[in-house]
């Protein structure tokens, strides 16, 4: 009787510990799962990221190269200008004399 009573107490105290670990499992493989989760979306949005960033240095190249076009051109005709002008006053010069 004793020895049915210990057995008895032995099969219900594993299958507590059971239970109480099984509790826990579930706990840390949710955490697990979460932190997965978030190491993913992580990634995610590093490799989104990426992408924006050459996207945005693609257009800022472009920019600059326009600019600097944009540039030259202007100092080009500045200069025409300047050229225009002396040949101007050059000619108001000579009518005026």
């Amino acid at each position: 009787m004793k020895l049915l009573f210990f057995s008895l107490l032995s099969i219900f105290t594993l299958i507590g510990y059971v239970k109480v670990e099984g509790v826990k499992e579930p706990k840390l493989t949710k955490d697990d799962r979460e932190f997965k989760q978030l190491m993913s979306d992580f990634s995610k949005t590093l490799e989104h990221n990426k992408k924006v960033q050459i996207k945005a240095d693609k257009t800022k190249d472009k920019l600059i190269i326009t600019t600097t076009n944009k540039i030259a051109q202007l100092s080009n005709e500045n200069k025409q200008l300047k050229n225009d002008i002396s040949a101007m006053k050059i000619k108001i010069y000579y009518l005026h004399s």
